[in-house]
């Protein structure tokens, strides 16, 4: 075999080779970001029992991103508000950051008993633990997004008494079409589009007022048992059109008060994680509600 052959034959055999292993890191890669179960488990201390399974359970959920190799910090798990209360705002955070990753399906929970952990004796302040493990579909988002794809939204103020109307002007640098959610408690709900405003193209750089329709007008309720609590509200603009699920149950009563069914958080992600990163983006408002006084 001359050696011009046999160099051919070499370069032949590298190309090859460069070949497979780019096509193993390409599958490597795309397998790495396939959705995945992963176990999880938080704890929480303290005394008021709902607050502290909420806790535990987002712990868990950040442990399992944790272990999929999303970083996860506390702080981003809630997000303080003037009360000095914390807001549960665990899909909305990664709806914001959108580099992050989602949790498209949670199995197996198993939450424990409290766990008195104060001495016998302290009657006062008794402290309880919880601990909480499940199985969650992590699935790290894929893409990058659009560094010019901005939405902002915003209201006149912060605080809002119960059924007193609230308005909200959204605003994007690129033109596509506007859904918002409400996050209540543990539910979300879809406020727009809705059963009277149904046409939610919206134009870059010119601000949409939401209700844009005054037929009906948007009111907040405090959590049940609470003097306030808070309510968050996420705009989200994509640039095709890709209706929420259960947009066509949004509902307005007689009084012209709009009334949606609730939809869950875990939808909210599926849907999100289906919508490529560049062509999307959002902004959240919280807003605090005080209870009406009689």
């Amino acid at each position: 075999m001359s050696k011009k052959k046999s160099q051919k034959n070499f370069k032949t055999q590298i190309l090859k080779l460069a070949l497979f292993l780019v096509c193993c890191s390409v599958s490597f890669s795309q397998t790495e970001k396939e959705p995945q179960w992963i176990s999880g488990k938080g704890n929480a201390t303290g005394t008021d029992i709902e607050s502290m399974r909420t806790k535990a359970l987002n712990d868990a959920r950040s442990d399992a991103l944790s272990k999929a190799g999303i970083v996860v910090q506390s702080g981003d798990i809630y997000t303080k508000t003037e009360g000095n209360d914390k807001l549960t705002d665990f899909y909305s955070k990664f709806a914001e950051t959108q580099a992050r990753g989602l949790i498209l399906e949670e199995r197996n929970i198993e939450i424990s008993e409290p766990k008195r952990i104060s001495p016998q004796e302290e009657k006062k302040n008794i402290l309880y633990q919880i601990e909480i493990q499940l199985e969650a579909l992590v699935a790290p988002q894929n893409g990058e997004p659009d560094a010019g794809f901005e939405v902002t939204i915003s209201t006149k103020k912060e605080i809002y008494i119960e059924e007193e109307a609230v308005e909200f002007e959204i605003s994007s640098s690129r033109s596509g079409f506007l859904t918002i959610f409400n996050i209540h408690g543990d539910s979300l709900d879809v406020i727009f589009p809705n059963a009277l405003d149904k046409q939610n193209k919206i134009t870059a750089h010119l601000p949409f007022t939401f209700p844009a329709n005054k037929a009906y007008s948007l009111t907040l309720e405090t959590l049940p048992g609470k003097q306030n609590s808070q309510d968050e509200f996420i705009a989200v603009v994509t640039k095709e059109n890709i209706p929420f699920q259960n947009v066509d149950n949004a509902m307005i009563d007689t009084r012209g008060v709009l009334k949606i069914k609730e939809a869950q958080l875990i939808s909210f992600a599926n849907w999100l994680y289906k919508i490529p990163l560049q062509t999307r983006a959002s902004a959240k408002q919280i807003i605090t509600v005080q209870k009406k006084l009689k």
